[in-house]
């Protein structure tokens, strides 16, 4: 019994947080749902093709050189082997940087951010391989210049420093999933659209984060459980699916949207701390 007393005062207790809460206006939180991204089906490529602003950049590896620039082996500046990290820059402005790898003179950071950048012929690209701990000063510092039709063709670009440092950058054409390429929140019995990769069906087919979902197919979104909202846009399907969408401000109209290429950006899918 009084296991059960307990227990409904913290029923008790809840139930009045959640009052309070009310009572400050303080927001539901709603969990955010993404559209399923997977390989196109066998035999299938991505369609379309990716912008050719549209970049896949990656740290491949690096070669520090065996001594330090005044001649000495590492060993004799801490009885270990440099820690390098490498910096990529675009137009002077930092775009990744890999983690430091400790006590190596060939790092391969496999941890390093990666993904798909968007990138102007007219940029100039810069790499940096600094050793970390030691001596803290630049092993390599390379201009690459402007990117080239070479650049994009799937192949690594390698920056030749003095002293023997090298840097393999993987430039290739960007990255591609199969899908939709959207983001939605269930608020109540509303169904929100919460972000949109901008190289993707929901994009190219008009659909904004903002966006409210009136209809999936035949079916009003309201009259739908959660479940079956998820089970109708996770399914694969050759053939497109008709959304209702309404922009905020505008009347609803039907949009019909087939599972295609997504690209989504390095900053769709990194998470930056406040």
């Amino acid at each position: 019994m009084a296991g059960l007393t307990a227990s409904f005062r913290t029923l008790s207790l809840v139930a009045s947080f959640a009052v309070v809460l009310a009572g400050t206006g303080c927001g539901a939180v709603y969990p955010e749902v993404q559209t399923p991204l997977r390989a196109p089906p066998a035999g299938k490529g991505l369609e379309p093709a990716p912008p050719k602003d549209l970049v896949y950049v990656a740290f491949k590896e690096g070669f520090a050189p065996e001594r330090t620039r005044d001649g000495r082996a590492w060993h004799e500046l801490g009885n270990k082997l440099p820690d390098p990290f490498a910096v990529l820059f675009v137009n002077g402005k930092e775009l990744i940087r890999t983690p430091r790898q400790s006590s190596t003179l060939n790092p391969t950071w496999p941890d390093a951010p990666k993904g798909n950048f968007r990138i102007q012929p007219s940029d100039r690209i810069r790499v940096e391989m600094w050793e970390s701990g030691l001596v803290d000063k630049p092993m390599c510092v390379k201009d690459l210049g402007t990117p080239d039709d070479e650049w994009v063709a799937g192949r690594q670009v390698t920056a030749q420093c003095d002293w023997g440092a090298r840097i393999v950058v993987s430039w290739e054409p960007a990255h591609g999933q199969f899908g939709y390429g959207f983001y939605y929140e269930f608020r109540t019995t509303d169904v929100y659209v919460t972000r949109v990769f901008e190289e993707s069906p929901a994009a190219r087919a008009g659909i904004k984060p903002g966006d409210l979902i009136t209809t999936l197919g035949d079916r009003r979104a309201r009259e739908m459980k959660p479940g079956e909202v998820q089970g109708y846009l996770n399914a694969p399907r050759g053939e497109p699916i008709k959304l209702g969408i309404k922009h905020k401000g505008s009347e609803p109209i039907e949009v019909e949207i087939t599972e295609g290429a997504v690209y989504p950006l390095f900053s769709e899918t990194t998470i930056v701390a406040n």
